[in-house]
């Protein structure tokens, strides 16, 4: 009864003091609906949601009104596949910032050979800008997409993309436009601070996996941790400054589909996914 009546205070002492509220809820629209925020240029926060079946990209504002709609050109994928959307911005793939443009991921379960991954980079009005193949796009589960293949960062010499690919290697492309300058609303959304994780090679693994890493600036260790499919820890590494990837065997873990995660005191990289076979 004292034990009950101790979790009883216990409870209304933590809702006494929250100031947790729910702000908005978004509904589901498409077969595999997400939501995700992006800065536009001059500081601009705009959320944005996906709707696979309408083939629509919803941009909001703070206050959750509509900012722009905008048309997906239609994918050729069947109505049991979908496709993934990330990088909006208005600054980075051109230099109109008039027009938002955007990368889309996706399987082409049509054409022959079928069940190819390809990456595309639209405008607004449905151009494309770029186009690829063989573009690594796992790493979904649940719904939630845990990593995107991208890179988006400014070096001295302008701004960069990196692609990471099916077989282990990666693209880079010069980009004509800019992120967001001395603007607060981007600590922790673009990757100008260096803090990467790259794809781990090979991947399906049946024995070893190398998994290249950078640390953000000034910081000189972190810790590698590794999860299962519902989230339990079954593995962690210190990593340091002294290399710039973990080489490690898979041999006693069980067959299946794993997250990995870099994790620092100040911050933790996003999960990627490895697959073991044996």
């Amino acid at each position: 009864m004292k034990k009950i009546l101790f979790i009883a205070l216990l409870a209304y002492g933590m809702n006494a003091k929250a100031q947790i509220t729910m702000e908005h809820h978004y509904p589901p629209v498409g077969i595999y609906t997400y939501l995700s925020y992006t800065i536009l240029s001059t500081c601009e926060f705009k959320y944005y949601m996906v709707d696979n079946i309408g083939n629509t990209l919803t941009l909001y504002n703070v206050d959750h009104s509509i900012y722009k709609s905008i048309t997906i050109p239609p994918q050729p994928i069947s109505s049991s596949n979908y496709y993934f959307i990330s990088a909006v911005s208005n600054m980075i793939f051109d230099t109109d910032s008039s027009t938002v443009e955007y990368i889309l991921y996706g399987i082409d379960t049509i054409h022959t050979p079928p069940n190819n991954f390809y990456l595309n980079i639209y405008t607004e009005n449905g151009s494309i800008l770029y186009a690829d193949t063989a573009i690594e796009i796992s790493g979904i589960i649940d719904n939630i997409q845990f990593f995107n293949p991208t890179r988006i960062f400014n070096t001295p010499t302008g701004l960069k993309l990196i692609l990471q690919c099916m077989d282990g290697s990666s693209k880079v492309f010069s980009l004509p436009g800019e992120l967001p300058q001395n603007c607060p609303l981007m600590s922790g959304f673009n990757e100008n601070n260096n803090f990467e994780m790259s794809n781990a090679f090979p991947n399906p693994t049946s024995e070893f996996i190398t998994i290249p890493y950078t640390l953000p600036n000034s910081v000189n260790q972190g810790i590698i941790v590794f999860y299962n499919l519902i989230g339990n820890e079954v593995k962690r590494f210190k990593v340091d400054r002294t290399f710039n990837s973990l080489h490690i065997s898979t041999t006693d873990l069980a067959a299946g589909t794993y997250y990995y995660q870099l994790q620092t005191a100040a911050q933790n990289s996003e999960g990627k996914k490895i697959i073991v076979i044996k």
